[in-house]
């Protein structure tokens, strides 16, 4: 797991001059995004949808996307961003984000700054048990996504794992701090910089199932479960057949 600090120190050291306004456009999102005024948008909404709708104890690589939508107006213009998730159940790993994204495409895709520059997927700064952070911006100097009013684009695919003795109930993943333009983690910024408020925080809870028993338990479970059926049969039709017996002979 990487720290903040070496990523940073990483990001820099692979940046060429020429693009160090990626990384321009990204410290903002890694301070709260008080580094600038916030651009005038309304209605941005940071969601999470379930990938895997009812993950299995013991399973790995579960995975949920997070997404965000505008619900506003106007089009957004969107140039880099950061998310941050969590959950208070420690029976839930969360591993690593990353851009293998599943209910869309990724909002940066084909201009990612941390595909080109760092040569992975990964997108997450910070994971380890239940909290994880991730962020990237466009790898083009001055490009952005356009958001479409009442569109909804992919930030990132969210891994988890959940533990082997986890009980059936339900989970509840979040968003980390409150909405507004200084959260920490959860935060928008446009091609110059200025921070984009994130109006709404939407968590997501889910139940896991419970791991069906193997052939190897379960057939002897049925037949045990047969000749107890038969069994209980068989007493019935013998007292049945007393009772018409003594009836007869008296």
């Amino acid at each position: 797991m990487r720290k903040p600090g070496k990523y940073m120190q990483e990001l820099t050291r692979r940046i060429p001059i020429n693009t160090r306004s990626a990384a321009k456009r990204l410290l903002p999102l890694l301070v709260a995004g008080v580094l600038s005024a916030p651009a005038a948008w309304a209605g941005v909404i940071y969601s999470i949808q379930m990938d895997t709708l009812n993950p299995a104890p013991g399973t790995t690589g579960d995975a949920f996307d997070v997404l965000l939508t505008n619900t506003g107006p106007s089009s957004l213009d969107i140039a880099a961003f950061s998310f941050g998730v969590f959950t208070a159940d420690t029976d839930i790993t969360l591993t690593e984000a990353d851009v293998s994204t599943v209910v869309s495409s990724y909002v940066f895709a084909g201009n990612s700054f941390v595909v080109a520059f760092l040569g992975s997927p990964v997108i997450s700064i910070t994971s380890g048990a239940q909290t994880l952070t991730a962020n990237d911006t466009t790898n083009t100097p001055s490009s952005f996504v356009v958001v479409g009013a009442g569109s909804t684009v992919d930030l990132g695919r969210v891994l988890f794992n959940v533990a082997a003795n986890a009980g059936p109930q339900t989970f509840t993943i979040s968003f980390t701090g409150s909405p507004g333009v200084n959260n920490l983690n959860n935060n928008l910024s446009d091609q110059n910089g200025d921070a984009i408020s994130v109006d709404s925080l939407d968590s997501v809870n889910f139940s896991d199932t419970q791991a069906v028993p193997e052939p190897g338990t379960a057939v002897p479970l049925l037949a045990g479960l047969t000749c107890l059926w038969m069994f209980s049969r068989r007493l019935r039709s013998g007292r049945r057949a007393r009772i018409r017996t003594a009836h007869f002979v008296a």
